[in-house]
C-alpha cells in the first residue's frame, strides 16, 4: 500500500500577486472619501470619568468626533458572541456584548474611546489630541490563573472570578472501571503542564476599511479585507438596524488573514455608522501598532493533561483541564474555539479509550481572543505531543516507539474519538514510518550523535 501526503494543486490567484497588479482594500478608490482616527485608552482597566469632544469638533477639516453616547443616541447594536457553550452544571453562561466604543469602563489597551473624521488623515490625527479624557485607572489582571484567584480585579459582574464557563465533555466518568482496572494492573499517574503562548496576529496588510453610502439600493457598501463577508453583512445590517439586502460588504485580495479577519471587529461598526451619518465615504488605514492591541489574538492557553499508563507506556486514561483566555470581551466564536473546536482533536492520533476535557473561560484585561491558524487543533496537538515525551521520558522508551504503541492502527479505522469526531481514513503507524524514512532519521541520528546531542 503507498502512502503519501499532499497534492500538487495549481494556484490561479498568483499571476496578479506576483507582478504588482493585486487589488487591496486600500486600492478601492484611493484618495478619496474622509479619513478616520481612533483614540483608544492606554489603560487596560481604568474608568471612563471624562469625555470632552468640543475642541476636536471645533478643529480644522473635522467632520465628525463621536463617542459611544453617540452611536447609543442612534441605537447601534453592539458585538455579539455567536456560539456559547453551557456550563457542565448545563446552567446557561450570562451573555454580554461589546458596545464599539467604551461607554463606561476601559478594559484593555486599545479600547475605543473616541473616534475622528476629517478631510485629511494628518487633521484627523491632529483633531484627536484635542480630546479631553478623564480615566480612572484600576487594577489590571492579565493572566487566567491570577484572574480567578480570589481578590483578583473583576472585569464584569456577571462572571464572579472572572470565570465566564466551565465545560466538559468526555468519557471517564463512565469508564471508571476501565480505570480501576489499569491501576490495578499497576498503572501510574503521569502529568504533564503546558502553555499555549498567546498569539498576536501579523498579517501582511492590516485592517484598512472604506465605507460608503449606496445610493442605488439605498444602503450602505463597505470594502475589508475578511475571510467572512457574509457575516460581517449579517453583523453590521443587524447593529445599524438595516435590512441585510442593504448592506454589501466586499472582500478584495487580502494580504493574510489566518482567522482572526473573519470576525466582527468594533471599528467596522463605527466606519458604517460614520459613512450612514455623514452620507459620504470614510476610509481608515490601520497601522501597525493599532494592529497590536485592536486586532483579535489567538491561543493564550495554560492546560494540563493527566495521563494514567500501563507498564508498557499506553495510556489507559486522559484527563485535561484547560484554562482559556478569552481577553476582554467574548468575540464571535471565542467560547467555541477551545471547546467543541478544540475537543475534536484532543486525543488526535492516539488510541486513548477513556478521556475528558473541562475548559474554564475566563475573561482577562487583554485584547480579546478569537479564532487563529488551527483554532483549538493546535493546542491539542502541542499538547498531546508534550505527553507523549514526557511519557518517553519516564518509561524509558524512545519517542517514536512511544507514539507507537499508543497510536490507533489501521484496522481500529473508522475510530470514534472519545470527546468527539471520527477518523474515518488512515494508518497511522505506516505513515510514521514512512515519515522516518524519507527523513533518513538512522542518519540524521547518527549525524547528531557525533555532536552528543540526544536523539529520538
Amino acid at each position: 500500500m503507498k502512502f503519501g501526503v499532499g497534492q500538487t494543486v495549481k494556484r490561479l490567484e498568483d499571476a496578479n500577486l506576483l507582478i504588482g497588479k493585486g487589488k487591496y482594500t486600500d486600492d478601492q478608490m484611493p484618495g478619496s472619501g474622509l479619513a478616520v482616527a481612533f483614540l483608544r485608552s492606554p489603560f487596560a482597566h481604568a474608568r471612563l470619568t471624562g469625555l470632552d469632544l468640543a475642541a476636536a469638533r471645533a478643529a480644522d477639516g473635522v467632520h465628525l468626533v463621536a463617542g459611544q453616547a453617540d452611536m447609543d443616541a442612534d441605537n447601534v447594536g453592539e458585538i455579539h458572541c455567536q456560539h456559547y457553550v453551557d456550563n457542565r452544571d448545563g446552567s446557561q453562561v450570562p451573555r454580554t456584548t461589546k458596545p464599539a466604543m467604551a461607554r463606561d469602563i476601559i478594559r484593555h489597551a486599545g479600547d475605543l474611546v473616541a473616534m475622528v473624521v476629517a478631510g485629511t488623515r494628518q487633521q484627523a490625527l491632529d483633531a484627536l489630541e484635542l480630546i479631553e479624557v478623564d480615566f480612572e485607572p484600576l487594577d489590571a489582571v492579565v493572566d487566567v490563573y491570577e484572574a480567578t484567584a480570589q481578590g483578583a480585579p473583576q472585569l464584569y459582574d456577571c462572571y464572579p472570578n472572572n470565570t465566564v464557563f466551565s465545560w466538559e465533555a468526555g468519557t471517564i466518568d463512565t469508564a471508571r472501571a476501565e480505570i480501576d482496572k489499569a491501576v490495578a494492573a499497576g498503572a501510574k499517574l503521569v502529568e504533564v503542564d503546558v502553555i499555549n503562548s498567546r498569539v498576536m496576529p501579523n498579517a501582511m496588510e492590516t485592517r484598512p476599511m472604506v465605507a460608503q453610502p449606496c445610493e442605488d439600493i439605498n444602503g450602505l457598501r463597505m470594502w475589508c479585507g475578511t475571510q467572512g463577508p457574509v457575516g460581517i453583512a449579517e453583523q453590521i445590517a443587524t447593529a445599524l438596524l438595516m435590512p441585510l439586502d442593504k448592506v454589501r460588504v466586499r472582500t478584495p485580495d487580502v494580504g493574510g488573514s489566518f482567522g482572526f479577519k473573519i470576525f466582527l471587529h468594533p471599528e467596522q461598526i463605527c466606519l458604517a455608522w460614520a459613512a450612514r451619518r455623514l452620507g459620504v465615504l470614510v476610509r481608515w488605514q490601520q497601522n501597525r501598532s493599532e494592529a497590536f492591541v485592536a486586532d483579535l489574538h489567538g491561543r493564550d492557553n495554560k492546560s494540563r493533561a493527566s495521563a494514567m499508563i500501563d507498564r508498557a507506556g499506553r495510556i489507559q486514561a486522559l484527563k485535561v483541564t484547560a484554562f482559556a483566555n478569552m481577553g476582554a470581551w467574548l468575540s464571535n466564536f471565542s467560547t467555541y474555539i477551545p471547546t467543541m473546536s478544540g475537543c475534536r482533536t484532543l486525543t488526535t492520533i492516539y488510541d486513548i479509550p477513556a478521556t475528558s476535557l473541562r475548559v474554564v473561560g475566563v475573561v482577562t484585561n487583554t485584547p480579546a481572543v478569537d479564532a487563529y491558524r488551527g483554532a483549538g487543533r493546535p493546542e491539542a496537538n502541542y499538547l498531546m505531543e508534550r505527553l507523549m515525551d514526557h511519557i518517553a521520558d519516564i518509561t524509558g522508551k524512545s519517542r517514536i516507539e512511544i507514539r507507537k504503541i499508543n497510536m490507533i492502527k489501521a484496522s481500529q479505522i473508522p475510530y470514534e474519538m472519545p470527546v468527539g469526531g471520527t477518523i474515518d481514513s488512515g494508518d497511522m503507524p505506516a505513515l510514521l514510518d514512512m515519515a522516518m524514512d524519507k527523513a533518513d532519521l538512522a542518519g540524521f541520528a547518527a549525524s547528531i550523535l557525533r555532536r552528543g546531542v540526544r536523539t529520538v
